[in-house]
Formats: structure tokens, sequence, C-alpha cells
């Protein structure tokens, strides 16, 4: 499973219980430009810090 598709299905599992996500704080695991595309569709507060060496996006 990609980073971009364990956000997803994170995301998907929280809105199918009908509640609603304000801020999303992810690992620097997760610091991918996949994961922060799929993230900038919604009206989420985005908390992703970058590991060393990372490019910024």
């Amino acid at each position: 499973m990609t980073k971009l598709q364990i956000v997803q299905d994170l995301v998907g599992q929280v809105l199918a219980l009908g509640l609603e996500i304000d801020l999303i704080v992810l690992d620097a695991g997760f610091y991918s430009v996949d994961v922060l595309n799929y993230l900038k569709n919604f009206d989420y507060i985005m908390s992703v810090p970058a590991g060393k060496g990372e490019a910024q996006v």
C-alpha cells in the first residue's frame, strides 16, 4: 500500500463515520507530493514535516 493509499483509506473511514475533518497532522514519513496534492482537494489544515533532505513541495 502506498502512502497516498493509506491516507485515502483513513480519510475515507473517518468520513464514512459521518465525522468532519478540520485538521490533519501526519508524520514526516507521509511527506510526498501525491499525499499533499490529495489533501489540497479538501479544506483541511495540514501539518506534515519534511524529512531531512526532502525537496520542498
